[in-house]
């Protein structure tokens, strides 16, 4: 199962799985946002080692993955779509749907359930920035705790810390999720981590043994560690690909499935995967390429009927409540247009990168390198080019990082 390459990355075994592929780093996935790009080089100079077995098409997905980490949206999206991969399904009849700003119409679905279920790419920063864009309505509707399964469980101090560290969760190490998770904290948000680590030992010819195990788990953590406590609470659950599905996949029962038939709670389930942008156009879902045709948005929406019920792919019936369309990204600033939706764009000094590549970070002013998460980081490819940092109000120490990997510079930064 493709989808099970973030278990592999989360628990810092990228290239062991089943043994068909070189283990190329000596550190876990947490390991400083500065060597990303070292883990990025080494995946790419080794490409050939990973490519042959069983195992080569993982290899995609950790470069897309590492990309992702590095501060290279597009270069995530880039890596994670293969020739042969092209979309060649038939575009829906969107005529009978409407677009609706996405944040309003969910969070007036949020307001009478318990439980909202969202989900993510793991190489699309994007869709940490969108979750985080309903934290403040969420919390406002009453919604108390926020799950996420790249919390570790080995980090039982990040709610009162008041922010994640590089051992909160692998992924967290991404600006935009560690963005998202100091917004919840900010606001109140209760943060638990609900991933399956117990060890799994499959029985003979029972291919999906580990992945159903995972997911029960996870839903019984969900339960355990919130329903059983607070039996009127609500929870955001931030999760990976299908484990938001209400309905599983063939021998797969999926998360928020077992989460449902474990409490009774219906989660309302939004889906973020299906209709995003790609690489490029021939990659994306052809119902994706319709409804921005259709529909030209502006920003994120939800596609629904004059009811209120909402649009989901005919294959997904049943599965997700809502899938939002998030639009192509436009360059501003050097960077895709979403990262400033809610941050102020603060100039680069050209100086801090005269020649590219050069990978830039900003760090919170008490925060260090070696200790937290970046509050921003992107790649420069074009040196001659005019740069922005987003980040919110507050002071910075920006520094870049060579292609060498050797970090440069540290110098202050205001934004406003």
């Amino acid at each position: 199962m493709r989808r099970s390459l973030s278990v592999l990355l989360s628990a810092g075994l990228l290239g062991a799985c089943r043994g068909h592929m070189p283990v190329p780093l000596t550190k876990p996935f947490s390991f400083p946002m500065s060597e990303a790009g070292r883990a990025v080089r080494e995946l790419e100079q080794r490409r050939a080692e990973y490519l042959v077995g069983p195992d080569g098409w993982m290899y995609w997905q950790a470069v897309a993955q590492y990309r992702a980490l590095a501060g290279d949206p597009a270069g995530a999206l880039a890596a994670w779509d293969r020739p042969g991969q092209e979309d060649k399904g038939t575009a829906p009849d969107l005529s009978d749907v409407g677009p609706e700003d996405a944040v309003a119409l969910l969070l007036r679905e949020a307001e009478r359930r318990q439980a909202f279920f969202i989900n993510e790419a793991h190489h699309v920063p994007r869709h940490r920035a969108f979750t985080r864009s309903l934290l403040a309505g969420l919390r406002e509707r009453g919604y108390r705790y926020f799950a996420a399964e790249a919390f570790s469980a080995t980090d039982p101090d990040l709610a009162s810390r008041g922010a994640p560290t590089r051992q909160t969760g692998g992924y967290v190490n991404e600006p935009q999720f560690a963005e998202l998770v100091r917004e919840a904290l900010r606001l109140g948000f209760v943060p638990v981590p609900y991933e399956d680590d117990t060890p799994c030992d499959p029985p003979p010819g029972d291919q999906n043994f580990c992945a159903n195990q995972r997911d029960r788990v996870q839903a019984e953590n969900i339960k355990a560690r919130v329903f059983d406590r607070d039996p009127r609470a609500k929870v955001l659950v931030h999760a990976g690909f299908d484990h938001i599905r209400k309905t599983g996949r063939p021998n797969w029962k999926t998360m928020a499935g077992v989460f449902r038939s474990l409490t009774g709670i219906d989660p309302l389930t939004v889906d973020q995967v299906e209709m995003t942008e790609r690489s490029a156009p021939a990659f994306e879902k052809a119902a994706y390429r319709a409804a921005l045709e259709a529909f030209k948005p502006a920003g994120s929406v939800v596609l629904a009927y004059p009811d209120g019920r909402g649009w989901v792919p005919a294959e997904d019936a049943g599965a997700y409540d809502f899938v939002v369309v998030h639009p192509r990204s436009a360059l501003a600033g050097g960077r895709p247009d979403w990262v400033f939706a809610d941050r102020s764009a603060t100039p680069l000094p050209r100086v801090l990168c005269p020649a590219a590549p050069c990978t830039v970070e900003a760090y919170r002013e008490a925060d260090s390198p070696e200790n937290d998460p970046p509050a921003d980081a992107f790649v420069v490819r074009d040196a001659s080019a005019a740069h922005a940092l987003a980040l919110t109000p507050g002071r910075y120490r920006v520094r870049v990082v060579a292609p060498d990997g050797v970090a440069k510079g540290d110098v202050l930064v205001e934004a406003r």
